[in-house]
């Protein structure tokens, strides 16, 4: 299994640099780093672009599933580590990935299971970002203009009068596309070849920011030149250079100023239109002058972000060193001559229980001065055999690990449920239908050009490359977050399974070989990333679907500007790049993160484990549990070769009292007797039991 996720990382290294170099070379990048792949129709943009975050949420799924295997691996303690820790009355834990056992594995793997863990992080932020797509805007320049205008003809561009207002500023951000007054002065020209339009057509025009295309100058009827110090214009701008949330608000701007401007609200004023300006208190609009229209449903983009794809190509070149080491590392252990079994580290349950049978640990401790063992020591201790019915597989877990997967758990689901509650009644509260249907109308679309209350504030709008990385950064901040929450699931079922092997060995037809992580013999393999495939298969693809919603929900939100009317070219100043989310995908993330964390809690509550007493199930992954387990007879040397089960062995090697009633693995025919209930025998004891005839922890 280590050589096959060795195998993935390299081939997944192998594809990023492939493609980084084609893309280069056949979809050079611009001065911000952002290559473009096509334009064409939205719809069909949009398809492309699902399916490949669909490949590269299950590339990155197998790629960090690899690393995560790693770094179970590499916090696996070796047979070495363990009889250290158990020298000092310390317990680790066993085919788990366990924080705990950190201070007790050699540094070398600590400071390797560091690193992947930091390079898992850092491509979490920033992968899911390198395809992204683009909304096309229209740079639309507009012009309030006086009712003599087309009579007056005074020389915008000579006169300047933009420059001589006060109020005027150009918009900050944009470099030279914010000194560039000649879209909005080419108006007074252009105008003549312009169609009239009444009021209501006018709105109907302006008021879909998506899909308004043309150059439009609002004609007053309350102002004229004279009144306007001899200038035929009012005002002008272009416009992106308005922050999105409020592309629309100029429209409605001398009726409400926080309601949202949607077509429904300019319906109810669209015969007496009026609006701001700087200028003058309030324009009456007469009419209205629009160039020719274009069609943004054919410019939609996908693009590449080539500073985050050398940087993911980069990383995970890193991460698949250290994987290839963690490897090398693991093959010289299996293979060494010499003390490879103290050597080896024990990755699975099968491997401590192969070890401790082959060779019996000859710890022994001075009774008057050894160290007081913690309370999660098992030790071997006359006690009576005191089986429960059943034993829910939620007790499988300890109390602080449970608390801590259940607040990650809450916290998860809850600090995204906050903002999108808060963003609902923002959205209805300006006049979008956040009802049921509307929401479901929505979909994944990107409203953030359309309602532009869906992006992030002005101050997350920008031009720069690196913009665009804080902006990728906090939108894939969840992405981690769900990262994490998979840590904690997956040692969740890991550590219940794990008991539920262990519990196995009990049953009258329990007698099964070992499952190890090199077999010989009879002995079987480990499973593949540590679960069978009824649930690793299952956690796999609900992981690889949870990333994606998440990827839907909240993103990367680029726009391409183009040229008003139907021959506009491309104007990349004008390019945008803010946050988006979509209320549609925020909630099938949240529900469907839900219901995962509701699956296993219920499957936690209704499994069971059968005739066991209270905290066995907690010995399958203990290392001093297994170790008590694992004093065969004598005449059992081979025991690890062959199946095995827990039964009462009759050895008598030591002859003290009792020692002829010891629960234990072994494969002696014996064994066949399971321990009764109510009857002593030497059983396993948790150093923390006040009652040293119960399993407690």
């Amino acid at each position: 299994m280590l050589t096959i996720h060795m195998m993935v990382a390299l081939l997944v290294v192998l594809v990023n640099c492939t493609i980084l170099f084609v893309v280069l070379k056949f979809y050079p990048p611009n001065t911000r780093f952002v290559g473009t792949f096509m334009f064409d129709n939205c719809k069909l943009i949009s398809a492309i672009n699902s399916a490949l975050h669909m490949g590269l949420n299950m590339i990155s799924t197998f790629f960090l599933g690899a690393g995560n295997f790693c770094m179970q691996i590499l916090v696996a303690p070796s047979r070495k580590e363990i009889d250290k820790a158990h020298s000092k009355g310390i317990s680790l834990e066993i085919g788990v990935p366990s924080i705990k056992n950190l201070p007790h594995i050699r540094r070398r793997r600590r400071v390797l299971w560091g690193l992947l863990g930091l390079m898992s992080s850092l491509l979490h932020l920033f992968w899911n970002s390198v395809i992204f797509t683009s909304i096309p805007i229209t740079a639309i320049p507009r012009a309030i203009a006086t009712n003599d205008f087309l009579v007056v003809r005074d020389n915008w561009t000579t006169s300047d009068p933009l420059g001589h207002f006060s109020w005027w500023k150009a918009a900050p951000g944009y470099g030279d596309a914010a000194l560039n007054k000649s879209l909005i002065y080419s108006l007074e020209t252009s105008a003549p070849t312009f169609t009239r339009l009444n009021t209501q057509d006018c709105i109907a025009r302006s008021i879909d920011p998506l899909n308004a295309t043309s150059s439009l100058i609002v004609v007053a009827r309350n102002i004229s030149s004279q009144m306007n110090n001899g200038s035929s214009l009012i005002d002008g701008w272009v416009s992106t250079w308005q922050p999105w949330t409020w592309s629309t608000s100029w429209i409605c701007s001398a009726v409400s100023s926080s309601k949202y401007c949607n077509a429904e609200f300019a319906s109810t004023f669209a015969d007496h239109w009026e609006i701001t300006s700087p200028g003058v208190h309030i324009v009456e609009v007469d009419y209205c002058l629009a160039s020719d229209e274009a069609d943004n449903e054919q410019r939609c983009g996908l693009h590449y972000s080539a500073l985050i794809l050398a940087f993911v190509c980069f990383f995970t070149f890193l991460s698949s060193l250290f994987t290839a080491f963690t490897w090398l590392q693991y093959r010289r252990e299996v293979k060494s001559p010499e003390n490879k079994e103290h050597a080896k580290t024990m990755v699975t349950m099968g491997d401590l229980v192969h070890s401790f049978l082959s060779e019996p640990s000859n710890l022994t401790r001075d009774e008057s001065n050894r160290v007081t063992p913690k309370s999660s020591f098992v030790e071997m201790k006359l006690g009576k055999w005191q089986p429960r019915k059943s034993v829910a597989w939620y007790k499988a877990i300890n109390r602080w690990v449970l608390a801590l997967s259940g607040l990650s758990f809450f916290v998860g689901l809850l600090v995204p449920a906050i903002p999108l509650a808060f963003s609902f009644e923002h959205l209805r509260s300006v006049g979008l239908d956040m009802s049921f249907t509307g929401v479901w109308k929505q979909g994944f679309k990107v409203q953030g050009a359309a309602t532009t209350t869906q992006l992030g504030h002005s101050d997350s709008v920008g031009t720069s490359w690196s913009n665009i990385l804080a902006n990728i950064s906090i939108a894939n901040s969840p992405q981690l977050m769900i990262s994490v929450l998979y840590l904690f699931y997956n040692n969740i079922l890991t550590r219940q399974l794990i008991a539920d092997e262990w519990i196995r060995f009990l049953r009258k037809d329990g007698k099964k070989p070992l499952r190890v992580s090199s077999p010989i013999g009879m002995q079987r393999s480990s499973y593949f990333l540590s679960l069978p495939w009824k649930y690793s298969g299952p956690l796999m693809v609900s992981t690889i679907l949870l990333h994606w919603l998440i990827s839907q929900s909240i993103f990367l939100v680029q726009s391409s500007a183009f040229g008003p009317g139907a021959k506009g070219v491309r104007l990349p100043e004008y390019d945008i790049s803010a946050r988006g989310y979509s209320p549609f995908g925020a909630i099938l993330a949240i529900a469907f993160g839900g219901l995962l964390v509701l699956a296993i809690m219920v499957n936690s509550i209704w499994r069971r484990y059968r005739n066991i007493p209270p905290g066995f199930q907690l010995m399958g992954f203990n290392s001093s549990a297994i170790r008590a387990m694992c004093e065969r007879p004598e005449n059992d040397s081979d025991a690890h070769l062959f199946p095995i089960s827990i039964g009462i062995m009759c050895d008598k090697r030591d002859g003290t009292p009792g020692s002829a009633n010891r629960l234990g693995f072994s494969t002696d025919i014996d064994l066949i007797q399971p321990p009764k209930s109510d009857t002593e025998y030497l059983i396993p004891v948790f150093a923390g039991s006040k009652d040293k005839r119960l399993f407690f922890y």
